[in-house]
């Protein structure tokens, strides 16, 4: 009798999703419209597409490579340039080293940037 009894299911918790628009490439993950970075990511973040894009790293998030959006918001770490096409917020936990273009910057007391800064028309 005990032969088809059910066994208790073990619960698998999702932890990453690629979404049916992002596409990781060889050194380059490329997304449409939003991106949130919890954890480490190794290349180059690129918003593409017709629509506005918005990239934020949060305080555990780390990125080495350069990151390019309409919109980035960074709590974390990047070891490479950002290129903002709108805005860039840095947060103050923010870490950033290498270069910064935008059009309009908020930086955070509290935040660091080793590199420069350049604001773009």
């Amino acid at each position: 009798m005990g032969w088809f009894r059910r066994r208790p299911k073990k619960h698998t918790f999702l932890d990453a999703l690629i979404g049916a628009k992002t596409r990781v490439e060889k050194d380059c993950l490329k997304f449409e419209q939003g991106l949130h970075i919890d954890g480490f990511v190794g290349v180059d973040i690129a918003g593409t597409g017709n629509s506005e894009t918005s990239l934020s790293i949060s305080e555990d998030g780390e990125v080495a490579g350069n990151v390019q959006a309409d919109t980035v918001w960074v709590a974390g770490t990047v070891r490479g340039n950002i290129i903002a096409k709108r805005h860039v917020e840095l947060l103050s936990t923010a870490r950033v080293s290498g270069r910064i273009e935008y059009q309009t910057m908020e930086q955070a007391d509290g935040a660091i940037v080793q590199g420069s800064t350049r604001k773009t028309s």
